[in-house]
């Protein structure tokens, strides 16, 4: 997946580049939020210093050494679509096709004959410019559970088409878009309830598309056997997953929750065991994962140092992988203020909430990813290494391992190469079923 267009960045600075929107109508592209996603988004791009040289090499377990500072950061034929957004009625959606579970339908938003339609060219609830022609569909949930919906081989570059969905069982009116995001997005559907979802063209943007529905109703069984990464075997086995430890860590100082109901997974294959290097805050094993709520810094209050329990040399190459879906923003060495993050990547979510949320991938001895690539769950963006200060060692640490942080409405650009920083910092639990996480915690990845 290509990048999105600049001008849809100035559109407003809580655009979620990840969302992608299901409305039955022509929606807005922009996102509500509290945090920039552009570069230098909140802030000049240009600024920051670098606060850490290297770690203080004694309570820092790993001694990351990582800047917390970046800087300041319708037609003939047409059956489809919505129509009278001026409140003197609230028509209703023709659907041209009824939609499927683990169905691909193709379309075409530049074929009044097709049913695409020009009736809606914003909504209410969001921000941008949707001029372009939209395709309507209808989707009856056959039960409860996650939906998937996503535009396949999409270029937002060429042709900018989004999805939108409508409240469940509401007329096609533009006042009751509900949900919507850019290349792909999850939905919760209720049993038996319909969603009217359309393909829209964002400012003025027409042609053919793919989309494909997908529902998650049920858990994948994960295979512990050996990892296809490295042909190596994994270690003793053990059960797929793991169970609360205890209560979830609250939240402190402006820091949020990961939302709830979503599988946030290990960054790593199946049936391997992981060791939490250190854990949360200044207190959990490393100095430098601090920074709770500050505008032109990283607030990693909550990021976590992950190795493997079994593997030789601490996992040093072992893949790792997507904990969630989502879209590659970074990927590259990190520089100036960032560098000792090393080989970094920072993949952008749209989990369907109205925020954007980004995570953090440092320290790799390879990136397997470009900038504007898609990620499923489970896709493999790299390999476990040391890297730093633009070298695959580092003076700062000697142990191989994943400095793993997760940031909500934070900008990525900044000093140098850029990174996340401002918004606020995730507690990313339940992560893979564990709360209550800790240095010294070993863990059991069923991604």
């Amino acid at each position: 997946m290509s990048g999105i267009p600049n001008n849809k960045l100035l559109l407003a600075a809580g655009l979620n580049l990840l969302l992608l929107s299901l409305v039955a109508c022509d929606s807005s592209l922009g996102l509500p939020g509290d945090g920039s996603i552009g570069p230098g988004g909140s802030g000049s791009s240009d600024g920051g210093t670098s606060d850490g040289d290297g770690g203080d090499g004694g309570d820092d377990a790993f001694g990351d050494g990582i800047d917390d500072g970046s800087g300041d950061a319708s037609g003939p034929g047409s059956t489809g679509g919505c129509s009278g957004s001026d409140g003197s009625s609230l028509p209703q959606c023709a659907a041209v096709a009824t939609l499927q579970c683990d169905s691909v339908v193709s379309g075409d938003t530049s074929d009044p004959n097709g049913g695409s339609s020009y009736e809606i060219e914003h909504y209410p609830e969001f921000v941008g410019n949707y001029s372009g022609p939209e395709v309507g569909y209808l989707f009856v949930a056959p039960s409860g559970g996650e939906v998937r919906l996503r535009l396949l081989g999409a270029d937002p570059q060429v042709n900018d088409q989004d999805i939108i969905v409508l409240e469940a069982n509401s007329p096609c009116h533009s006042d009751y878009a509900q949900q919507r995001g850019f290349n792909s997005m999850i939905i919760d559907v209720q049993a038996g309830a319909s969603y009217f979802i359309l393909v829209d063209g964002f400012d003025g943007d027409a042609g053919a598309f793919q989309l494909e529905l997908s529902c998650e109703l049920e858990e994948a069984t994960a295979d512990p056997g050996p990892n296809p990464g490295d042909g190596s075997d994994p270690g003793p086995g053990a059960p797929l997953g793991n169970t609360a430890s205890g209560p979830a860590t609250a939240p402190a100082n402006g820091a949020v929750a990961f939302p709830t109901g979503l599988d946030l997974l290990l960054p790593f294959a199946a049936g391997e065991q992981i060791r939490v290097g250190s854990g949360y805050g200044p207190g959990g094993g490393s100095s430098l994962h601090s920074g709770l709520d500050r505008t032109g810094s990283a607030n990693d209050h909550y990021a976590l140092d992950l190795l493997s329990n079994t593997r030789p040399n601490s996992g040093h190459g072992m893949p790792i992988v997507a904990p969630i879906g989502g879209v590659v923003v970074k990927a590259g060495w990190a520089s100036s203020g960032w560098a000792n993050y090393g080989l970094r990547v920072i993949l952008r979510h749209d989990v369907g909430d109205g925020h954007t949320y980004h995570s953090l991938y440092a320290h790799l001895s390879e990136i397997s990813v470009s900038e504007g690539q898609w990620l499923d769950q489970g896709e493999r963006l790299g390999l476990m290494g040391r890297s730093c200060q633009g070298a695959q060692s580092c003076s700062s640490f000697s142990t191989p391992h994943v400095h793993f942080s997760m940031h909500r409405n934070s900008s990525v650009g900044g000093s140098g190469s850029g990174s996340s920083y401002g918004g606020r910092a995730v507690v990313p639990e339940a992560l893979d079923g564990a709360t209550h996480i800790h240095q010294g915690m070993i863990l059991t990845s069923s991604n």
